[in-house]
């Protein structure tokens, strides 16, 4: 039988008490709720696109997700993970390589800066901050870290 550590509620310990799950919490301190919802319908819009082997179309919402994400460790390495698997569906070996350091990179630095606006693609460079979207401005301003 698992012990629980004193002064951690479990799962259905927090339930019981009316505590949101260790990751819903994590979650709402890393990324404003307008930001991870426009985030998550690129994402899904993404996923989609890749899905049904519409690549370009799942890569332009991809780009649109970084943005979005690219403050956050996991949602940046997300899209960093799905552009290298549009990469490998089109065989394109500069993708491939240049998102497994992009993936790397995510998990490493995003805590310290990241190029803000950058797209996240392979073929732009990976340090270069670029415009942002005109209806991710707002949303950025005020849920992102940058």
């Amino acid at each position: 039988m698992p012990v629980a550590k004193l002064g951690t509620p479990g799962p259905s310990r927090r339930k019981e008490a009316g505590l949101p799950s260790r990751a819903i919490r994590l979650q709402d301190k890393s990324m404003h709720v307008a930001l991870r919802q426009a985030y998550e319908r690129e994402m899904t819009a993404a996923i989609e696109r890749y899905r049904s082997h519409h690549l370009d179309k799942a890569f332009f919402h991809l780009e649109r997700a970084h943005i979005l994400g690219q403050s956050f460790t996991i949602p940046h390495a997300k899209a960093h993970w799905w552009m290298l698997k549009v990469g490998w569906k089109r065989r394109d070996f500069t993708e491939i390589t240049g998102q497994i350091a992009r993936i790397l990179g995510s998990l490493l630095f995003t805590w310290l800066w990241v190029p803000v606006g950058n797209t996240g693609g392979a073929h732009v460079p990976p340090f270069t901050p670029m415009p942002i979207p005109e209806e991710f401005q707002d949303l950025l301003k005020k849920g992102g870290r940058n």
